[in-house]
């Protein structure tokens, strides 16, 4: 599991724009990007019991990425910034859980969890961070966050971070089981582990 309390920042917001240069140029407004295959999303959640980690390791994203973006006021604007991740990709630790995940995100009818990167605000002070905007589509229903992101370039563009929302934003019912005496919490957390290197 990725641990990101871990993390520390190894750029200012200087290297941070930098590595934004370097992989979508200060005059095109779109660029190819290719998704490490080391790259994870982590779902997290608890219960009254216990804790549980659903990782989906991006080992199966050979596709490349296709960014068009703009900037104004400050913020890289994208567009099309999408990665859709298949709910059965997501591994609980075994198949009862597994079974659970895929339950609460009501895979028959919504197979795929799409992520999507609204903007990404340059700091007016040197910051070893940046605050972005992201789009969470889960079950059907999309919900808009706002976090902050740890940018690092080595050699890739390495974007970590994470930020908490609630199985309730999505119309979803935190489920009950072993006759009710275990109770999922609402509260989850998506962990961001991402490497990105150009086209």
């Amino acid at each position: 599991m990725v641990t990101f309390s871990t993390f520390v920042a190894k750029t200012t917001v200087f290297a941070v724009i930098a590595a934004f240069l370097l992989f979508i140029g200060d005059e095109d407004s779109e660029t190819t990007v290719h998704i490490h295959p080391e790259s994870e999303v982590v779902i997290a959640g608890t219960t009254n019991v216990n804790s549980f980690d659903c990782s989906y390791i991006l080992e199966d994203k050979s596709d490349p990425l296709h960014v068009v973006y703009e900037t104004k006021d400050g913020k890289f604007l994208f567009s099309k910034a999408e990665l859709f991740l298949q709910n059965s990709g997501f591994d609980c630790g075994g198949r009862g859980i597994n079974r659970d995940f895929q339950e609460l995100l009501k895979t028959e009818d919504h197979p795929r969890v799409l992520l999507e990167l609204l903007y990404a605000e340059v700091p007016e002070k040197p910051s070893d961070v940046i605050r972005a905007g992201l789009r969470i589509t889960l079950a059907g229903v999309s919900r808009e966050f706002e976090t902050e992101l740890i940018c690092d370039m080595n050699p890739d563009l390495c974007i970590y971070g994470n930020f908490v929302m609630h199985l309730s934003d999505f119309d979803l019912e935190a489920p009950r089981k072993a006759l009710g005496i275990i109770q999922v919490d609402d509260r989850i957390e998506v962990q961001l582990n991402i490497k990105l290197r150009p086209y």
